[in-house]
């Protein structure tokens, strides 16, 4: 009991700190829906509300969830004050053309404390308090810029022999700014009704989040701002620099730690799929208080969904297979199904534009059987194929192999030449020797031009391909580019 106490009385202080006179500090219950989650957010001055980019943003922003392209786990412990426990543990699972799902699992325990008479004040036994919460979480990018997201909370907190269950909701969003690494963001937290525990109506910590975020390839800059419905506004600073993508450095400010000026640090070392992410917070003659999280993606990223905005429709091949193999054949990948929607991160946009003329090029010849006979001759021959940040009046701007890390589109532009019948191509996209998409273009005419573009993430720096195929796999044409 006297632990649980000092919790609500923690929340109590910190949050009338700077308060002169506001009758509503401290009159929410449930305050353990407030806790900083993770150690990555923590370290940060939990500052993640625009962030948006890992297992944690459940707890700042579910719409961040969208932004999510692996599946991914996460173990999360902090060790408050005496002997106060808070535990975690989290999964994200992304859903081809549906979205991104999460579960968390939150836990603070008390220990065990002395039951005594409440007349004679001896000592009766032991007992256990404690918070508990589940977290259903839901996450989608509806268009380019724009992300959404749900959580629903169910908890249940414990005192003694008293327990009060209930339920509530977080509503998030992000948008992508137009300059390149700068989202905005806004989570509405513990939306809900009052609950009864014991004799009173408790009503919940209702929340409202705002936040702004600047990512780079080595630098972090996040800035929040919270209004709590029982506290003044407070403010959240965090910055993050990556050395070498494998140790992160963190510090943060939370005006919501009034004990030591709300000072927070923290660090991260990456190691392959693997995470481990520590934060420090001291809250000055109290205690400190140390955070441990360990985290790991794994699986394949699902592929992310395409905005058709082309003038030509998709066509389906009406072209079988060849009788003999050709040289430099792709293996087959499956047909993909058509997409409307956009994903952030993996986007990729298909334009066709039609010529009037064709010129007299030297094709690549493939002969269609049917029942071992030649029927049909698709010559299809890539003229151009050049790498951009842009396409305007039909042209490639900027044309060149090399690219900044916050480039943050690349365009494939291409000339196909030759066809006689209506047929498809790929633009296949590699990082690394690592297929990260892959576009079928419809081409119907013997002189046109088509293209499509990837997102670049700022972390990836390196070798990039395209491979341009045709509808039965064989290899067209290959270009590389770099991100430095």
């Amino acid at each position: 009991m006297n632990k649980l106490f000092l919790i609500i009385s923690f929340f109590i202080i910190t949050q009338s700190a700077y308060a002169e006179t506001n009758i509503n500090i401290g009159t929410s219950g449930f305050q353990f829906l407030n806790i900083g989650v993770g150690a990555r957010p923590v370290s940060l001055g939990e500052a993640f509300c625009a962030v948006g980019n890992d297992i944690n943003t459940i707890y700042y922003n579910p719409a961040g969830l969208g932004n999510l392209l692996r599946p991914e786990l996460s173990l999360s412990y902090n060790k408050w004050f005496l002997d106060i426990g808070e535990g975690s543990i989290g999964y994200v699972q992304p859903i081809y053309k549906i979205g991104v799902f999460g579960l968390n699992i939150l836990y603070l325990g008390m220990g065990d404390e002395i039951a005594r008479d409440k007349d004679t004040g001896e000592q009766t036994g032991t007992f256990t308090s404690y918070d508990a919460a589940i977290v259903l979480s839901y996450g989608k990018i509806l268009t380019n810029e724009i992300c959404v997201g749900s959580n629903i909370k169910i908890f249940q907190e414990k005192m003694e022999e008293e327990k009060a269950s209930g339920i509530c909701m977080d509503l998030g969003y992000l948008y992508k700014l137009p300059i390149t690494g700068l989202t905005a963001g806004m989570n509405l937290q513990n939306i809900g009704p009052g609950i009864k525990f014991i004799s009173d109506w408790v009503k919940l910590p209702f929340n409202i989040k705002m936040g702004l975020s600047y990512c780079s390839k080595i630098f972090l800059i996040s800035f929040d701002l919270n209004k709590p419905i029982d506290d003044y506004l407070r403010v959240n600073l965090g910055a993050e620099y990556t050395l070498r993508d494998i140790f992160k450095i963190r510090l943060g400010y939370n005006t919501n730690n009034s004990f030591n000026q709300g000072i927070t640090a923290g660090m991260g070392i990456k190691a392959a799929e693997w995470m481990i992410d520590y934060a420090f917070v001291p809250y000055g003659n109290l205690s400190n208080t140390h955070r441990v999280s360990v985290s790991a993606k794994f699986g394949k990223e699902e592929n992310k969904e395409i905005k058709k905005t082309g003038m030509a429709e998709e066509i389906k091949p009406v072209v079988s297979k060849p009788a003999e193999p050709k040289s430099e054949k792709l293996k087959q990948e499956p047909e993909i199904q058509k997409i409307t929607q956009p994903e952030r991160h993996e986007e990729v946009k298909k334009e066709t534009i039609f010529e009037n003329k064709s010129e007299q090029v030297k094709p690549l010849e493939q002969n269609v059987m049917e029942e071992g006979k030649p029927v049909e001759t698709v010559k299809i021959n890539v003229n151009k194929g050049s790498f951009c940040t842009g396409v305007e009046n039909k042209q490639p701007v900027n044309v060149g192999t090399e690219f900044n890390s916050n480039v943050g589109k690349v365009y494939f532009w291409t000339i196909i030449q030759g066809t006689e019948i209506p047929t498809t191509i790929r633009h296949v996209w590699y990082y690394k020797e690592k297929e990260m998409s892959n576009i079928e273009l419809s081409v119907k005419f013997p002189n046109q031009r088509t293209w499509s573009y990837k997102t670049i993430m700022p972390q990836w720096i390196g070798e990039w391909k395209v491979r341009v195929v045709d509808s039965e796999g064989n290899l067209l044409k290959e270009v590389s580019f770099i991100i430095k």
